[in-house]
């Protein structure tokens, strides 16, 4: 019977796109927050490594702890001034 039609299943079609579409912008929101989160502990990473460069007494080990710092925090900051803005 091709007359016959549900009265609200239009209806339930369009709010489950309007649901889809929400789902979707809420799991884009969820990734750019742990984007955000991952690039704070790797900053935070930085800060670590730079603080414990000082205690080696051998000045090489101190330059290769302080230039793996320094290319993280590049790595940090770029992706920091990549990522949008909220």
């Amino acid at each position: 019977m091709p007359q016959y039609k549900l009265s609200r299943e239009q209806q339930a079609n369009q709010l489950e796109a309007e649901a889809a579409s929400t789902f979707k912008e809420g799991q884009t929101a969820n990734q750019q927050s742990d984007d955000y989160v991952l690039n704070a502990v790797f900053l935070a990473t930085v800060l670590f490594l730079t603080a414990i460069a000082e205690r080696f007494e051998w000045n090489t080990v101190r330059a290769v702890i302080l230039a793996l710092a320094l290319a993280m925090l590049l790595f940090g900051v770029y992706h920091l001034f990549t990522y949008p803005i909220i």
